[in-house]
């Protein structure tokens, strides 16, 4: 039971130093995301020989994996806690694997270019990463209760995600300003700033973050029939499934971004300030997708968000594109506004679920229902490098190789067909959306 004590301070809001401490750990975790979807594919597929067919069927089996271990750490996450409280033992877990695992993934050499030494790394990496993610994610509930507060605290979350993420792409940048880096230099740097700033923002949040709910007597134990019983509820499969179309439309887009850079825009050079210019942009309209959810509410932002972003990678097609900066920059710009309502407004919605789904049972699975929404996201991933690889080999299109004029277009309209298709699926699936703002708030007035 949480008591008067903790009631009343539920409803405060959370201190933004607080938050700052706890959105600093998915700095470095970016080094894990945008290399894994954007960098480390073509480096296995082209560098070391592996294919596209090949490294995109790895990263999909990889992936599915996760359909075992996320669900084993939510559980793990939710069942046991120590004296640290409920989360921070298991990322002092994890880091120690997650940056094992780094060191093999990221620092290849051309002698070590096997199926079986990338399936294995792969997994190791996923498997720290995982620890780290489902606890970190399952936290944010914990420490923003309110149904603005969460969009808040969730908006800080994505903006540090952001800057971590420039942080990692300015690296090649940089790097190949000063000498001739190749895919190996840039996956090299991108892996040195995982493992290097890892553990400094694991030291931070576990010094500065408060981590209550720690006993044991509240640690709810595992019932499968509630676990399929929570999947009735109508916001979570939809939240779920949006989630989804978000992962295989952003997989797919970070997938071929590179080949599109190259291929279509003839600027392979300026592919990484490109991603920079995306990610920039996503920044900026961090605080005004927070904002148009307090105003209207998270769901309908997401709709709008949805379908700004759907007409966004549409324009890909009627721009001239032919060697052009401002093309490159301002589509990029265009994009990336959009990108970060979704990965700020579905999690925020979660945690108000989780709210939900505690009055119901008793018990609070943020652990549980946070690590669903990663493996989620993980396989639309995974089905976004696979699917949009094999498109690529129907139409002809080889990134090791000069490739026709219809190759190119193949590309193009693959780039552009797969992303947009999903944000309309997006869009559509938030359609009476059923826990509001209103809901939310009689919810937390009974808990």
């Amino acid at each position: 039971m949480v008591t008067s004590r903790e009631a009343a301070l539920d409803k405060r809001p959370v201190n933004t130093g607080t938050i700052l401490a706890y959105s600093s750990l998915t700095i470095p975790i970016t080094a894990v995301g945008v290399p894994l979807g954007i960098y480390l594919p073509p480096l296995y597929a082209t560098e070391l020989g592996l294919g596209l067919a090949t490294v995109g069927l790895v990263f999909m089996l990889a992936r599915v994996f996760d359909v075992i271990t996320d669900p084993l750490m939510g559980l793990m996450v939710d069942r046991f806690p120590s004296r640290l409280g409920r989360r921070k033992h298991w990322i002092l877990v994890g880091t120690p694997i997650l940056l094992t695992a780094a060191w093999f993934v990221y620092l290849p050499s051309p002698e070590s270019g096997s199926v079986v030494y990338l399936i294995l790394w792969l997994f190791v990496l996923y498997l720290g990463f995982t620890l780290i993610d489902v606890a970190h994610k399952s936290w944010g509930p914990d420490l923003a209760t309110t149904y603005n507060d969460r969009s808040r605290l969730f908006g800080w979350r994505e903006a540090m995600n952001i800057c971590g993420t420039i942080a990692v792409l300015t690296l090649p940048a940089l790097l190949s300003h000063f000498k001739e880096a190749d895919a190996y230099d840039k996956a090299e740097i991108m892996g040195l700033f995982l493992i290097v700033s890892l553990p400094i923002a694991v030291a931070i949040i576990v010094r500065f973050v408060p981590d209550r709910f720690g006993k044991a007597s509240t640690a709810p134990s595992f019932d499968l029939a509630e676990v399929f019983q929570s999947l009735r509820n109508k916001a979570i499969v939809r939240v779920l499934i949006a989630e989804c179309f978000i992962a295989v439309g952003v997989g797919a887009a970070g997938a071929m971004f590179l080949f599109v850079a190259k291929w279509v825009f003839n600027l392979e050079d300026y592919a990484s300030l490109g991603l920079i210019v995306f990610f920039l942009s996503g920044l900026i309209a961090v605080a005004g997708w927070v904002k148009l959810s307090a105003l209207t509410s998270k769901h309908i932002a997401l709709i709008i968000a949805s379908l700004y972003s759907a007409l966004g990678t549409i324009l890909y097609l009627l721009v001239d594109k032919e060697e052009s900066l401002a093309a490159l920059f301002g589509l990029s710009a265009v994009l990336g506004a959009g990108f970060t309502a979704p990965q700020v407004l579905v999690r925020s919605m979660l945690a108000d679920i989780v709210d939900q789904e505690q009055l119901r049972s008793g018990h609070n699975r943020s652990g549980l229902y946070f690590s669903m929404m990663s493996t989620v996201f993980k396989l639309g991933g995974a089905m976004a490098v696979g699917l949009s690889y094999f498109v690529l080999e129907q139409v002809g299109f080889d990134p090791a190789v000069a490739n026709s004029p219809n190759a190119v277009n193949g590309l193009l309209l693959t780039f552009v067909g797969i992303p947009s298709f999903m944000s309309l699926l997006t869009a559509a699936c938030m359609l009476k959306y059923p826990l509001t703002k209103d809901v939310h708030e009689r919810i937390r007035e009974v808990l």
